[in-house]
């Protein structure tokens, strides 16, 4: 199956909130701007073995005659008008291998990646907060039966261990540095499963 979708939103009196250095504050820009397009694809390619992909293309920005470094000004005295807000692309692809093993068993494994564009981990497009591409792979194994009654997993996360940062904050007026949120690291795990 293929499944696309093409969308444009225009926002207006959008709801910003921005740390300060010392406080959280929520201003409200006159104007932003999102437009992109996205990718859904599955492929039956075996009765074994699924394939699935995806990708977007995500352009959001504040437009040239928005009043947002006005109402929000960074600290550093960055321009975010016309700049765009996050990173371009994200993509994310996955295989599914199931395999019975006997008339009542079977086995799964699955795998899958998540590629996210060069981005700012933080809303004031501040160099410091620049953050590089990154693909994160996760995946797992199961044995069940065939019913769905009970399962065994394995899985882990963030296979290679990538390091990324999922926010940063800028703390120079307060504090005199910045304070960045990391990504979660390698995990792994196991479940088990029963259905009553």
């Amino acid at each position: 199956s293929l499944n696309g979708t093409v969308f444009q939103s225009d926002f207006e009196d959008y709801q910003l909130g921005q740390f300060t250095g010392v406080t959280l504050e929520t201003v409200s820009v006159d104007e932003m701007e999102s437009r992109g397009a996205e990718l859904e694809a599955t492929w039956l390619a075996t009765d074994q073995l699924t394939v699935n992909a995806g990708t977007v293309y995500t352009d959001n920005r504040y437009p040239e005659n928005s009043n947002i470094d006005q109402r929000a000004p960074t600290s550093d005295g960055n321009l975010r008008a016309v700049e765009r807000r996050g990173g371009l692309w994200s993509a994310t692809a996955g295989l599914t291998w199931t395999q019975p093993v006997t008339e009542t068993l079977g086995t799964t494994f699955h795998i899958d990646a998540r590629y996210r564009d060069d981005n700012f981990s933080n809303s004031s497009l501040d160099e410091d907060f620049a953050q590089d591409s990154f693909v994160v792979v996760n995946g797992r194994i199961s044995v069940g039966d065939l019913a769905r009654n009970w399962s065994v997993e394995l899985w882990a996360r963030n296979l290679m261990d990538k390091e990324y940062d999922s926010y940063g904050i800028n703390l120079q007026a307060g504090f005199g540095h910045d304070s960045y949120l990391a990504g979660p690291p390698r995990t792994y795990g196991a479940e088990v499963t029963y259905r009553f």
